[in-house]
């Protein structure tokens, strides 16, 4: 199965955050990349660097 990467906008709100929170843990292989002020390109390289724990 593939890596799903979970970002938001640049200014996400409160709600929006927890809401990915709560997506990373019930969806399989899913991470959860912070975006602030990095590019689409930066957020695809981070979440492609993730490696699984265990």
């Amino acid at each position: 199965m593939g890596l799903i990467a979970l970002t938001s906008s640049r200014d996400a709100g409160i709600r929006m955050r927890q809401f990915l929170n709560e997506l990373e843990l019930v969806i399989p292989n899913a991470v959860k990349v912070n975006r602030g002020k990095l590019s689409i390109i930066e957020v695809a390289s981070k979440a492609l660097a993730w490696e699984p724990i265990g």
